[in-house]
């Protein structure tokens, strides 16, 4: 038995030249959508599965191969196409827009004005939201949270209680770092790489890892909860910044250290390291090959790679 049909005289035409057709409800699918209720436009019957309870709303589309099933729902004004699939439990509102291969399936939410394409998928209880992009490969899933302008791409995976916010620009797994059961609230600490550096999100606090470190020291001082964070953060400096540190010929953070002065010093004499965590004492290389490597009382010792 059918559950919806095409109306011929309510029509869309694309900018492309399709046609894509509003539907309207032949039988009662929930309490709140009856027999005669207009749904939005899809460009045939492939688009809408006619089993289950998926459907578009609103003035929602969707078109090309895209396939909505299940108990998904299109609201608004989004738009399915290309060989997108919508299905489960999954919401797709506001302005958003799903295409290329992506699937969002689960009970994943994706509205606002969000862009979800290429071969990224989004499902579990994630959501996705304002203006974030995924997009490639990009697995977004749990409970995870993407919102403001953040960019996933490429292979990256986001999980659990993880959330992703404004500047975000996270490629690989070398951009995201979440810690769980974290602070007196047993929440996620998200690290992510930015446009400008580092951010970081914690329960209600989002904002530059320098800015978290203020929050810290003022909520927690130095009770467990401050020392814990303290050494996630050492954490955090080490897998944002040790890759780069360790590079020769372009050193990433200037104020720990200077390699080129470190060198010199070395021929008279040992080098105190200078406000390095102990995270990034293991291992400072130098240009002529040798290794800067902390002894037991401080001092930087030369050794052989």
């Amino acid at each position: 038995m059918k559950k919806y049909e095409l109306l011929k005289d309510d029509t869309v035409t694309l900018p492309s030249g399709k046609v894509l057709y509003r539907i309207r409800s032949l039988v009662e699918l929930d309490p709140f959508l009856l027999p005669g209720d207009l749904g939005g436009y899809i460009e045939s019957t492939k688009n809408l599965d006619q089993n289950g309870v998926a459907w578009v709303h609103d003035n929602a589309r969707v078109y090309d191969n895209a396939i909505v099933r299940g108990n998904a729902h299109i609201f608004e004004n989004a738009e399915v196409y290309g060989n997108a699939k919508v299905y489960g439990n999954a919401l797709v509102r506001g302005n958003a827009k799903v295409y290329g291969n992506a699937w969002i399936c689960g009970r994943a939410n994706v509205f606002d004005n969000a862009r979800v394409y290429d071969r990224a998928e989004v499902y579990g209880d994630a959501f996705v939201r304002d203006d974030a992009q995924i997009y490639g490969y990009a697995n977004v899933r749990g409970n995870a949270k993407v919102t403001g302008n953040a960019v996933l791409y490429g292979n990256i995976i986001v999980d659990g209680n993880v959330c992703v916010g404004n500047d975000a620009m996270v490629k690989s797994r070398n951009d995201i770092q979440w810690f769980s059961n974290v602070g007196s609230e047993c929440g996620t600490l998200t690290a992510y790489r930015t446009v400008k550096g580092v951010s970081v999100t914690r329960g209600c606090f989002s904002g530059t890892l320098d800015e978290f470190k203020t929050a810290v020291i003022e909520k927690h001082g130095t009770n467990i909860y401050g020392r814990h964070y303290q050494m996630l953060i050492d954490a955090i400096e080490l897998w944002f910044f040790e890759e780069e540190s360790t590079t020769p010929a372009q050193p990433a953070d200037s104020q720990a250290f200077d390699l080129e002065r470190r060198r010199s010093q070395t021929q008279s004499g040992a080098v105190r390291s200078e406000g390095l965590s102990s995270f990034r004492q293991s291992r400072l290389q130098g240009r002529d090959g040798l290794y800067l490597r902390p002894s037991i009382n401080g001092q930087l010792r030369r050794a052989k790679a």
